[in-house]
């Protein structure tokens, strides 16, 4: 789904310490507002040009608790308006004020915020992201107790970014929906009108961020599961080319399509994330199509709305895909997007409808394969789960010989045998089961991913401007 027109917030609120030349009156303090606040706001506060509103300076750890003390105000329960409990947030890090303090004193040490783009920035990671300091579960009773040893590649770099992990957001359970319903957490809803879709699997990083409960979070996206949740909440959505974020320490649902990206309420914050997220990682051979040399310094360089702007670019608008003869939208929906359009238009992009009638989705291997990777990648780096594949069933019907190295896994080892999947997505999960458990991407699948991609090219190399010059180069 296309996203609304975005608004770009980039400048701090509030005022500084700056003298006046005229009467060389210091200049008070604005207030610090947790509601849609940035990273740029957070800063601020922390520099003394923002105060909280009981006149008190702002540091990591009182930032931290505010939004602690929000989540558990708002997130459990009924709107005073007859809305809906949100029930966005599974778990908060039981470790996240530990961690704030340690932020406090890196900022004392180095003055500021030092090399730490997004120091304190606090962030809610979907449920299906690993961490070190605490288990994920993929919103499912059967992933209970499931403790990484090493944190994701991608919040591995949060962290080092001055990222704080706040906790788990709920999600479909293993990323088998896109209604935000999981096992765990029951019904997410959409903070804006609660009785209206949150949109998945996602669905609780995109509540979480509309409805403040953090800075900024995670998402994974298989076909929609970051832009559908980041467009009906409101939020800025990024879902990157795969290789640009490493898969690894995601739970996933396909090797081959799956992508982390980070979700935000503005452009520049998620530029921020992306800078962190981002990167080579030899865990996974995507990351290595894009060589840091192919890498830009940061995303944020891309911000300056003069020189990186619409004035003058294509964009191409999808108006059929395979037999979707309708691509790009009907009805209200139809509508936001062609205003959306009309908006790119005003700010002098060139719309071209692109038509795509050859296109086939196309996949390679098979997810019960990538779940069990990722099962034996998870146990190699100190993961301690009480799950070790799928289907232990399925594993004792392969006679014990499971490809990558794991050949043990029986009884209660597998998800399925728990029988704690919601009645909801068992039947879903059953059809990974029966999957050849042993079935890698072939040379043939993979190539026909890249004659898809290839085709897709072609059909927009076809579009010509009124001087006759290719529109997509």
């Amino acid at each position: 789904m296309l996203l609304p027109a975005l608004t770009l917030m980039l400048a701090a609120c509030g005022g500084s310490f700056t003298s006046n030349s005229d009467n060389d009156t210091a200049i008070e303090p604005g207030v610090f507002s947790l509601e849609e606040a940035t990273v740029a706001d957070i800063h601020a506060a922390f520099r003394g040009e923002l105060l909280q509103d009981n006149g008190e300076p702002l540091n990591c750890e009182a930032l931290a608790n505010l939004y602690i003390q929000r989540i558990f105000a708002y997130d459990k329960t009924p709107q005073p308006s007859g809305g809906l409990a949100i029930r966005s947030v599974l778990a908060i890090n039981p470790l996240a004020i530990e961690q704030a303090k340690a932020l406090d004193a890196l900022y004392a040490r180095d003055g500021g915020i030092g090399d730490r783009p997004i120091h304190c920035m606090p962030i809610l990671l979907k449920d299906n992201y690993d961490t070190y300091d605490y288990p994920s579960t993929q919103g499912s009773y059967s992933m209970l107790g499931h403790q990484a040893g090493v944190d994701a590649n991608s919040v591995a770099g949060l962290r080092k970014a001055g990222g704080l992990i706040l906790g788990k957001a709920n999600q479909d359970e293993f990323a088998f929906w896109t209604t935000g319903f999981s096992n765990r957490g029951i019904q997410v809803t959409n903070p804006y009108n609660t009785s209206q879709s949150p949109a998945g699997s996602s669905s609780g990083t995109g509540a979480a961020i509309a409805a403040n409960f953090a800075l900024g979070g995670t998402g994974s996206d298989t076909c929609q599961s970051i832009r559908h949740p980041s467009s009906v909440n409101g939020l800025v959505g990024i879902r990157p080319s795969l290789g640009v974020i490493s898969q690894h320490g995601i739970f996933p649902l396909s090797h081959q399509r799956d992508t982390g990206g980070p979700m935000t309420r503005t452009v520049s914050d998620a530029a921020l994330m992306l800078d962190a997220m981002a990167g080579v990682d030899f865990r996974d051979p995507k990351t290595l199509a894009f060589p840091s040399e192919l890498r830009p310094d940061s995303y944020t360089d891309f911000l300056d709305r003069g020189q990186h702007g619409l004035q003058g670019k294509n964009i191409g608008i999808v108006r059929q895909l395979g037999d979707n003869s309708e691509a790009a939208g009907t009805d209200a929906q139809g509508a936001l997007i062609a205003e959306a359009l009309s908006t790119m238009e005003a700010l002098g992009a060139t719309v071209y409808d692109v038509y795509l009638p050859g296109f086939e989705s196309k996949g390679a291997g098979s997810r019960h394969y990538d779940m069990n990777e990722y099962f034996v990648t998870f146990e190699a780096e100190g993961g301690n789960s009480p799950r070790a594949c799928v289907s232990s069933l399925a594993v004792a019907l392969a006679g014990g010989d499971v490809a990558h190295g794991r050949d043990i896994c029986e009884g209660l080892d597998g998800i399925i045998e728990t029988g704690r999947v919601g009645l909801r997505t068992a039947p879903l999960l059953a059809t990974v089961a029966v999957d050849d458990l042993n079935r890698a991407p072939t040379e043939e699948e993979l190539a026909d991913i890249i004659a898809m991609r290839e085709y897709t090219t072609q059909q927009m190399d076809t579009l010509l401007d009124e001087n006759g010059a290719q529109v997509f180069d």
